[in-house]
């Protein structure tokens, strides 16, 4: 029996563009449109979703749970989600939680009960009693996190201490030895893995831990902007920070300026995502850079493979690499 794959396999375009032809979607040349339907009409391919539907009880919809829609990291996440989704000609539903655990269970509930056919997730709790309502779905899940406290599940993750150790390490080799951190909420697992990360890079070096560097707000401009503002009032105030993500640098990066100060002169910064951003604003931002969009990608493919059936006997845990990128908030001392 031909199916979509085939007909793009054979007409040499995506699975995606083959749908769009199918179902007589805009954005499509023409000349291509009549050549794939051509191809379609050769093969014999003969699409019947309703059937399908009937059949496999498939609905052709998946989530996409976040826990902070304002974050310009979660758009590139869900361009990557999306991008896979339309391979197997799947609708992707997005569920923002603001980072409120009920919420987020409401949802998943909502989710399980319509039936849609798996849920990708950044969770917003931290515990595994928070997160526990994912133990008692019926449908795949899969996990993007910065903490592994649930081994059932497949999971899409990235090693928050060595992206800070990145930061730390480049500091150390400009010679900053007084480092603040403009830290992210520490009851988010992300917030914490990367205090840990702070902490454990400073000591490696040998360089004492003082908690008056150290300061803690909400993940956004605001968050960011207050913690600043509180190292700045030190006396022997920091030369160099790090900022738990890059809406916090920015933030940082305001109470600087108002303050008089001049970056990368007086104070250098390192952020942490490397949203877009980051390489639009002035100076532009040295920070640890994620791979967004594969993580997306990624998780999604593993979700398609437990949704089709796919033999996978074990949870998997893919790690992916951060890398540092060097702009021009940065300055040797």
């Amino acid at each position: 029996m031909t199916t979509i794959k085939d007909v793009a396999e054979q007409a040499g375009v995506s699975v995606a563009t083959v749908s769009r032809v199918i179902n007589n979607e805009k954005y499509v040349n023409e000349d291509l449109r009549q050549y794939v339907l051509k191809i379609v009409n050769d093969m014999g391919y003969q699409p019947d979703g309703i059937a399908r539907g009937l059949r496999t009880k498939s609905t052709n919809v998946i989530s996409l749970v976040i826990p902070d829609i304002n974050n310009p990291f979660y758009p590139e996440v869900a361009r990557g989600v999306q991008s896979v989704a339309d391979e197997y000609e799947y609708v992707v539903i997005l569920c923002n939680t603001d980072r409120v655990v009920q919420r987020e269970q409401k949802f998943v509930n909502i989710l399980n009960q319509q039936r849609v056919e798996g849920i990708i997730i950044n969770p917003s709790g931290s515990t595994r009693r928070e997160m526990n309502i994912l133990d008692r779905l019926s449908i795949p899940v899969v996990l993007i996190s910065s903490q592994d406290i649930l081994p059932d599940f497949d999971i899409v993750m990235v090693d928050n201490k060595q992206g800070v150790g990145l930061a730390i390490d480049h500091f150390y080799d400009l010679g900053h030895r007084r480092i603040g951190l403009v830290g992210g909420a520490r009851e988010v697992s992300s917030g914490e893995q990367r205090y840990q990360g702070y902490v454990q890079s400073i000591a490696r070096y040998g360089i004492p831990i003082e908690n008056e560097l150290i300061t803690e707000g909400r993940f956004d401009h605001n968050g960011g902007y207050e913690c600043m503002k509180r190292l700045l009032t030190l006396k022997n105030r920091p030369t160099a920070v790090f900022a738990a993500n890059d809406i916090m640098a920015i933030g940082a990066v305001s109470a600087i300026y108002e303050a008089g100060l001049k970056i990368p002169d007086d104070i250098s910064i390192v952020g942490f995502d490397d949203i877009a951003y980051s390489r639009m604003m002035y100076p532009k931002l040295t920070t640890v850079s994620q791979p967004k969009f594969e993580m997306g990608a990624i998780a999604t493919q593993m979700l398609f493979e437990r949704v089709t059936g796919q033999e996978i006997p074990n949870p998997r845990r893919k790690i992916l690499d951060h890398s540092l990128v060097i702009r021009d908030t940065t300055k040797r001392v």
